[in-house]
């Protein structure tokens, strides 16, 4: 068995609390088009959302500690808040007896997506008593496009949903200092263990949907400009470099990542 955690930012720092739900539905119907069946999830939150997705395999756990803050907040020396709030909700779900007895869990961020293929690699790999994988590979996707990038080499770097891990192991991944922080771009555990690259891109990174940190609605339409000539860009590095690679939205990834367009 193992647990995908969907850590949901509050209510009360959401830029759009309708949109943020919408998009964690989306997330969730990703999540539970699972070719296996040996899975649940856990959504840690604040707040319920309003537009509840209800599913057999999905629990939602409430959390009692105060949503973050950030006026005021010297992000250099304390880090942050936002951050902080992921990794406690992270950390709040290693406390439940469901978590403990799977073999491994999966952090997703509320707005991302994931392979249907990944519960039935976990059954058939769960066996050879591996530490955990990061996601070498996965995809990059700006919000109403036609298409996404591969990213070949540094997934991992570039979002957050890209662990999967013995839960024991998760804390290793935790920094704790002012603020907490899921270092999600580490593979080394410890002296002993590593994670390995998982064999598959088996993610996909929504950005400038509205939901991501510090986002709102000025910001996501500077951030698409911007993006628009950093993937023209990329477009024209294609033929020198392998770590990025175009793909277009053929009905085949989006049935194994459970991807629409949002409204």
């Amino acid at each position: 068995m193992m647990t995908f955690l969907v850590p949901l930012r509050s209510k009360k720092v959401a830029n759009d609390w309708n949109r943020c739900c919408d998009l964690l539905t989306r997330t969730l119907k990703s999540i539970t088009s699972q070719t296996s069946d040996d899975y649940h999830v856990v959504v840690v939150c604040h707040e319920l959302p309003e537009k509840l997705f209800e599913h057999s395999k999905i629990a939602y756990h409430t959390v009692d500690f105060d949503p973050p803050v950030y006026t005021g907040v010297n992000y250099l020396t304390e880090g942050d808040p936002g951050e902080d709030d992921k990794a406690r909700k992270l950390l709040a779900a290693l406390e439940l007896e469901s978590v403990q007895s799977s073999e491994y869990v999966m952090p997703v961020d509320a707005d991302d997506l994931v392979s249907s293929g990944i519960a039935q690699f976990i059954g058939e790999s769960k066996s050879r008593d591996i530490p955990g994988w990061y996601l070498k590979k996965g995809y990059l996707y700006l919000e109403g496009k036609n298409y996404l990038f591969l990213n070949n080499e540094n997934f991992n770097v570039r979002c957050g949903t890209c662990i999967i891990i013995q839960p024991k192991l998760l804390p290793y991944l935790v920094d704790t200092g002012v603020r907490k922080h899921f270092k999600h771009a580490r593979i080394r555990l410890n002296k002993d263990q590593e994670l390995l690259p998982f064999p598959f891109a088996a993610a996909i990174y929504s950005m400038a949907n509205g939901q991501n940190l510090f986002m709102n609605t000025n910001s996501v339409n500077k951030l698409k400009h911007r993006y628009d000539g950093l993937i023209n860009k990329i477009i024209g590095l294609i033929n020198k470099t392998r770590k990025y690679s175009i793909r277009f939205l053929f009905p085949g990834i989006r049935k194994e990542f459970g991807l629409y367009k949002m409204k």
